[in-house]
């Protein structure tokens, strides 16, 4: 008849809880990261301004889908480029680059679930400014990708912290648990119990959402 230790069959338990936690979080962790690869870059370049190999290869790298349109043949001022760009913007996700050649007009729109918000589209707006330098469009439109990218790329940061958070907890309730059981164990000159051994314990693991999104900036350069 082998004997039983209720303390430790609790820090058993609470191992595999928490040891199947963390790795459905970094199964959901790989599987945002294999997403993010595969994001789409939709160019449109009706202007003929663009190196299309290099736009698509750094739109590639941000973690939410890109469109960029260039055109000589919009007839409509700032506002209403923005309102056009704003209207291809396809999902809650989606960043929108639209270039107007002809009146030297830009504008960037995002979706409402996005990482980007009005400054960020504005630094965005900032950097293809300062690259224009008269007509390199793709070095401006490169800079303009690159300053939205550590934007964008914030949001697979949450997960990250979901498992640190959760190896810190992890932690702390095995050391506690082998403490109680420790203790226990050396009451009273007693080394087992004939009641099971109660975990107590609560409380919920939550999560925050983003806040931000959709944010949009537009401009003469």
């Amino acid at each position: 008849m082998g004997m039983h230790f209720p303390g430790k069959s609790a820090y058993c338990r609470v191992l595999l809880t928490l040891s199947g936690l963390l790795l459905l979080l970094c199964a959901i962790s790989t599987i945002n990261i294999q997403s993010v690869s595969a994001n789409s870059v939709l160019l449109r370049d009706q202007a003929g301004v663009l190196d299309q190999g290099k736009v698509q290869t750094e739109g590639a790298k941000l973690s939410e889908p890109l469109g960029i349109y260039t055109t000589r043949t919009f007839g409509g001022d700032q506002s209403a480029l923005n309102a056009d760009a704003s209207s291809k913007v396809g999902d809650a996700y989606t960043i929108v680059i639209e270039i107007d050649v002809a009146h030297r007009h830009l504008s960037i729109e995002s979706g409402q679930q996005s990482n980007i918000s009005n400054d960020q589209a504005s630094n965005a707006l900032d950097a293809f400014r300062q690259n224009i330098h008269g007509s390199d469009y793709t070095g401006a439109t490169l800079a303009a990708i690159d300053a939205l990218n550590g934007t964008a790329h914030n949001g697979g940061g949450l997960e990250v912290v979901g498992v640190v958070i959760v190896i810190i907890i992890m932690a702390i309730i095995i050391s506690r648990t082998r403490r109680r059981g420790d203790g226990r164990g050396r009451g009273r000159g007693r080394g087992f119990y004939s009641r099971p051994y109660m975990y107590g314990g609560g409380g919920d693991f939550g999560g925050g959402g983003g806040g931000g999104g959709g944010g949009g900036a537009g401009g003469s350069f």
